[in-house]
């Protein structure tokens, strides 16, 4: 019989002990057979403070999930469904969170250094403090969004919708705008130094205290 790696067996582990009602037992089985729960249902899950590096839960269903102070590096989310989780000092540098849903989720002191973000949808989520530097977020939605404080630098927003989004304090220096709704949002105290702003539109933005690109009239 083979043995199962040390990081599944700690996540089978705490799967059973962690698992709500809501959540799908099946998906354990499937996790110690496969390495991986692609499109299972862990909804309401409570994976607080677990070692997920590299797990593959893509299309699955995470649905006010606990995943908080979470390691999930590099991890495949790849259209999972997270509205709501709780990811606060989560670990996904390097997650591919493609098309995935995070609206409302908590993703306050998360680092997403480098995880792919394309398409995503974080609607009204909250972002405070979060390391999203080097991220790549072309197309996402973060409308009426909280990313207070956050690190975008260097991000790629290119075609972002954040419309509403408060974004006051934010690094957004180095990060590709282009493209980007930021209409209604408050960038008080932002700084977009030499970030690309070509064809963003902010109409009725908050820009306060906000450093602009060199060349923004």
């Amino acid at each position: 019989m083979s043995k199962l790696p040390i990081c599944y067996a700690g996540f089978l582990w705490w799967g059973v002990m962690g698992m709500t009602q809501a959540a799908d037992p099946q998906a354990i089985e499937d996790l110690d057979k496969l390495g991986s729960c692609v499109g299972c249902d862990l909804s309401e899950v409570n994976f607080r403070g677990k070692n997920l590096k590299g797990v593959n839960l893509s299309g699955a269903n995470l649905e006010k999930a606990d995943l908080r102070n979470a390691y999930l590096e590099k991890a495949k989310l790849v259209g999972a469904n997270l509205k709501n989780a709780q990811l606060s000092d989560a670990n996904l540098s390097g997650a591919k969170l493609k098309g995935a849903n995070l609206s409302g989720a908590d993703l306050s002191d998360a680092s997403l250094f480098k995880a792919n973000l394309e398409g995503a949808k974080l609607g009204k989520a909250v972002l405070r403090r979060a390391n999203l530097s080097n991220a790549l977020m072309a197309g996402v939605y973060l409308k009426q969004s909280n990313l207070a404080s956050a690190n975008l630098f260097n991000a790629d927003l290119s075609a972002a919708y954040l419309k509403g989004a408060n974004l006051e304090d934010a690094n957004l220096s180095k990060s590709n705008l282009e493209g980007a709704n930021l209409d209604e949002s408050s960038l008080s105290g932002a700084s977009l130094v030499g970030a690309n702003i070509t064809d963003a539109s902010m109409r009725e933005a908050e820009t306060e205290g906000t450093a602009m690109p060199t060349d923004a009239q």
